[in-house]
């Protein structure tokens, strides 16, 4: 099953800079919880802001960068977004599309399940995400502490 896991804030900010422009440790904490002993889908940039190994996950980062070379030992480089794409649909588990925008924008036709959280912050960042939740039901909303979790189902 594909799922799509995002945060976004009341501005619908998802970056800033090449960078997520909120911390929110509590959110990072579901983002684990989520993504634990699955594969991760993400862009190069999106990869590269991460400031350390996400352990116990397979990165699978897609660059245009014929020569890239990750900082870790559980990422595996695509240079064409067909290979990955098709990857993606032939995986026989669950996996995770974790950004950035572009990325999200290739794999939502397929995903069975997004993990949107929302963020009690209002920065108006560069990239806002789309309004993919409109195409899906919302199935469950869970109230953190610091943040809203709204799980949606195609």
């Amino acid at each position: 099953m594909i799922h799509m896991i995002v945060a976004i804030n009341s501005t619908r900010t998802m970056g800033h800079h090449d960078s997520i422009p909120f911390y929110n440790p509590e959110d990072l904490a579901h983002f684990k919880a989520k993504t634990l002993n699955h594969v991760c889908v993400m862009g190069r940039v999106t990869y590269e802001s991460i400031p350390k190994k996400l352990n116990n996950r397979m990165i699978w980062v897609l660059t245009t960068q014929t020569d890239y070379e990750p900082m870790h030992d559980n990422v595996i480089v695509f240079n064409d977004e067909n290979h990955l794409l098709e990857a993606v649909l032939s995986y026989e588990s669950d996996i995770y599309i974790c950004g950035g925008l572009q990325i999200y924008r290739l794999f939502f036709p397929y995903v069975s399940v997004l993990w949107l959280s929302r963020i009690n912050d209002d920065f108006n960042g560069d990239v806002k995400l789309d309004h993919f939740e409109e195409q899906l039901n919302l199935v469950n909303t869970v109230q953190y502490d610091t943040f809203v979790c709204e799980e949606y189902h195609r």
